[in-house]
């Protein structure tokens, strides 16, 4: 019998809304939306990369994730590691930056429109 999977929460700061992380199977990572005053739960994405929760964040609000992601073998302009923003609870990369390495701090959410420290995304659109 394998591992069990693991959760991980990040709670918005600015509404009752909570992203979680599930990883495992091996090397497959799940995202969902749990709303804290329901509670629902609603089922989101899955994806075949490691997914680091500890370089994650939820906005304030609760409406976007950033995921520090990697999907070995990718072949896309942002490669194998990569800063991701998508709506969650899914993990379609909406705006992507491209990493040289694991060896990163994440990206931190600010509620603070328009607001972006991360230049031009090497995927998406940053606007």
């Amino acid at each position: 019998m394998g591992a069990a999977p693991r959760l991980y929460g990040i709670v918005a700061t600015g509404a009752p809304v909570a992203a979680v992380l599930r990883r495992g199977p091996s090397d497959w990572c799940a995202l969902g939306r749990w709303d804290l005053d329901t509670p629902a739960y609603a089922t989101g994405a899955w994806i075949k990369a490691r997914i680091a929760p500890q370089r994650c964040d939820l906005s304030p609000d609760g409406r976007w994730f950033v995921a520090t992601v990697h999907a070995s073998g990718a072949d896309w302009p942002a490669g194998e590691v990569y800063e991701a923003v998508s709506h969650l609870p899914w993990l379609t990369a909406l705006a992507a930056w491209g990493e040289g390495s694991t060896y990163t701090r994440g990206v931190h959410l600010v509620d603070e429109p328009g607001r972006c420290d991360l230049g031009t995304p090497d995927v998406g659109d940053a606007a």
